[in-house]
């Protein structure tokens, strides 16, 4: 009689857990603030603003900023990315700025799992100075003197403004009291003015 033994063979799998810490998926982007205020006027400069970028969760956070398409030609950032924290500078173009008040979306940071953060601006109009009066210039009519002898004749002539924004200066060339020759060719004078805002 013949027995038989039957091996019941085991076998081992080895399951390898990925342990992933919860904090990395619970990252998320802080921003701070998230809303600037800017007093502006035709003409003047704005001073800059910072804008804080933070995280909370573990691990590193890469951080990137998009530019809002329709506001972001009087927008300047000191940078565009970066990892964990960091400061954003944030500088005003006044001569691209929208001419009327309003709150504008300027850029949005994302990173993280919380989705993007949107940064605008509360933006103040001021109605700028009015400008001068266009500065112009009055020439007296031609002038017609006789010379006794052929010799050059001293000529006298006035000249005035109106406009621009006082004093304003004015200067012959040649100047009033020069000798101007005589012939049949009449000697032209030119005369400048100049504003005291240039």
């Amino acid at each position: 009689m013949h027995s038989r033994s039957v091996m019941n063979a085991r076998v081992l799998i080895a399951v390898a857990a990925l342990f992933v810490p919860l904090s990395v998926f619970g990252q998320t982007v802080v921003v701070n603030p998230t809303t600037l205020s800017v007093s502006a006027s035709s003409g003047s400069s704005v001073a800059s603003q910072n804008v804080t970028i933070g995280k909370s969760g573990g691990g590193a956070l890469r951080w990137s900023i998009t530019k809002d398409p329709n506001n972001g030609s009087w927008v300047s950032l000191s940078q565009m990315k970066g990892t964990n924290s960091g400061t954003i500078t944030v500088n005003f173009v006044a001569a691209n700025m929208p001419a009327s008040s309003g709150t504008y979306a300027i850029f949005t940071v994302t990173g993280g799992t919380s989705g993007p953060k949107p940064v605008s601006v509360n933006l103040t109009v001021a109605a700028g100075a009015p400008a001068p009066p266009r500065l112009t210039v009055a020439c007296p009519a031609d002038i017609a003197v006789t010379s006794s002898d052929g010799s050059p004749v001293v000529v006298n002539y006035t000249a005035t403004t109106s406009g621009g924004v006082a004093p304003v200066s004015v200067t012959g060339t040649p100047p009033s009291g020069s000798s101007f020759s005589v012939g049949p060719t009449p000697t032209s004078v030119n005369v400048t003015a100049r504003s005291s805002d240039g």
